[in-house]
């Protein structure tokens, strides 16, 4: 049975295998949550612990984030609302939010808007590496 954190273990075996040290991490939905399942601020090496009560992390666990944080959302993303978003990047430090205008909760597949998505993802790496 597969389960949230056996997913970032896995990322974290895969890492080890490839001898891979960092590593930039993209969620979408339950990638999200495997994303944050893991302890990445430490830079992606160190196993999971504590984290094993997602899918909701504390104010305290959102502020303790210390990488650069990306969110991306439709406009009519009525599973992200902005609302949301706002709440969560006013307590990461060191991230922020982009709304894709038009799109849903798919704004990075084809029938969205990828090009809008995919450029906002690398200028987001480009300012972080």
């Amino acid at each position: 049975m597969w389960s949230t954190p056996q997913h970032a273990d896995d990322i974290f075996a895969f890492m080890d295998q490839l001898q891979i040290p960092r590593a930039h991490l993209i969620g979408y939905g339950m990638g999200g949550f495997d994303a944050h399942q893991g302890n990445w601020q430490e830079f992606l090496r160190q196993k999971l612990k504590d984290w094993r009560t997602y899918p909701r992390l504390t104010d305290d666990q959102l502020r303790s984030i210390s990488c650069p944080a990306l969110f991306v959302a439709g406009e009519y993303d009525e599973l992200t609302p902005e609302e949301d978003l706002k709440r969560v990047t006013n307590l990461i430090p060191d991230s922020h939010y982009v709304i894709v205008p038009g799109e849903s909760h798919r704004p990075h597949m084809s029938r969205e808007n990828p090009s809008f998505v995919n450029d906002t993802i690398l200028d987001f790496l480009e300012m972080n590496s």
